[in-house]
């Protein structure tokens, strides 16, 4: 298959892959190294499935050549790197951004690639992303509100960045007389008439550090790419609480449990309930269609939550999840497994998937 490949025919395969990718419309292309073999998996909806492989010792070779391509250093062999470049089809005539990751490995250097279509459809509207009306409209009067911070959660590859991307561009349609800036790790895809920050810890300029920089440039709506410690999170909160509107993710599984994850961080009740201005967890189910017996592409499946009077003395008093999913069955919310469960029931996708995202929803 790919093992004979030649030095000289290093571009050429690594040009065969990124086509490849693009028409099965995989997200990444892993190039994983093991005992005498690398072997190419690419994801596609969610999974991965393999791709091909190729003799051991023309690893470097491609990996250096990925590092030329990245503008990374070729010398370094016993760190992360990571970088980018773009490509061009020869088929479609498209334009993808690559996003590099390489860290060394028992077996030599990993190497994964990104696939980043700047003008792709993930990012047009809410409803195509899996938002019902009524979660929209409940959506859109938080975004509408010049302060407020409004968190995403969900695991990684449950949809938070097209859902952060999509929020943005909304806001940038609506809001022309708005300064908006992002804080990212990376930056995911350039957005026209947005200042997107790329942080780089290794030269001490982390979320915080971005944030506080970028408050002296008069910003009215700002997206920190991902809460992971107790400072960016006191920098949201406290940013989000002098008049800025600030939308963020954290990783929690539900909606309800992002609350006991700030709390864990060490940030004061008090603070999440007067900041606090909607929580939203999310999945991506793959749709299965029942004529052919496939799986085709992924839906997002929501739980929005405003912040009520009611919600916001719970967090004050540090209810648990439970306690507060209670409330908001109450409420008439709907919450993520019962989301799921519906699209279950009416045969969107199967039992088989529910399990896959580890949501325990069946038993």
């Amino acid at each position: 298959m790919e093992k004979n490949i030649y030095q000289n025919d290093i571009h050429i395969y690594i040009s065969s892959l990124i086509e490849k990718a693009i028409s099965l419309n995989a997200s990444d292309i892993h190039i994983d190294p093991q005992v005498n073999q690398v072997y190419i998996k690419m994801r596609i909806s969610g999974n991965l499935h393999d791709s091909g492989y190729f003799d051991s010792d023309l690893l470097d070779l491609c990996i250096g050549k990925i590092k030329v391509l990245a503008n990374l250093r070729s010398d370094i062999h016993d760190k992360a790197q990571d970088g980018r470049f773009y490509f061009i089809s020869d088929v479609t005539n498209e334009r993808v951004d690559i996003r590099v990751s390489i860290a060394p490995t028992f077996y030599g250097e990993n190497c994964v690639l990104r696939l980043l279509r700047p003008e792709n459809d993930q990012y047009k509207s809410f409803s195509e992303l899996g938002m019902s009306d009524k979660q929209i409209k409940v959506y859109k009067e938080s975004l509408k509100k010049n302060s407020g911070l409004i968190i995403v959660a969900g695991p990684t590859g449950s949809g938070k960045t097209s859902t952060l991307y999509t929020s943005l561009k909304y806001l940038n349609q609506s809001n022309h007389n708005k300064n908006i800036v992002t804080i990212e790790d990376p930056v995911e895809s350039a957005i026209k008439g947005i200042r997107q920050i790329q942080v780089n810890n290794d030269k001490d300029f982390g979320f915080k550090e971005a944030l506080r920089g970028i408050l002296r440039q008069d910003p009215d709506i700002i997206m920190i790419g991902e809460i992971r410690d107790k400072e960016t999170a006191l920098a949201a909160i406290q940013t989000s609480l002098t008049g800025h509107l600030v939308l963020t993710t954290v990783h929690a599984p539900s909606a309800a449990s992002i609350i006991p994850r700030l709390i864990d961080m060490g940030i004061e009740p008090y603070l999440l309930s007067s900041s606090i201005s909607l929580i939203l967890s999310q999945r991506l189910i793959r749709v299965f269609d029942y004529d052919i017996g496939l799986y085709g592409q992924r839906k997002g499946v929501f739980e929005i939550v405003p912040i009520d009077s009611e919600m916001r003395d719970m967090i004050h008093k540090k209810k648990t999840p439970y306690e507060i999913e209670q409330y908001l069955t109450t409420q008439g919310h709907t919450l993520l497994r019962d989301a799921c469960l519906d699209m279950y029931s009416r045969h969107v996708t199967t039992e088989e998937e529910i399990n896959r995202i580890s949501i325990d929803l069946l038993s």
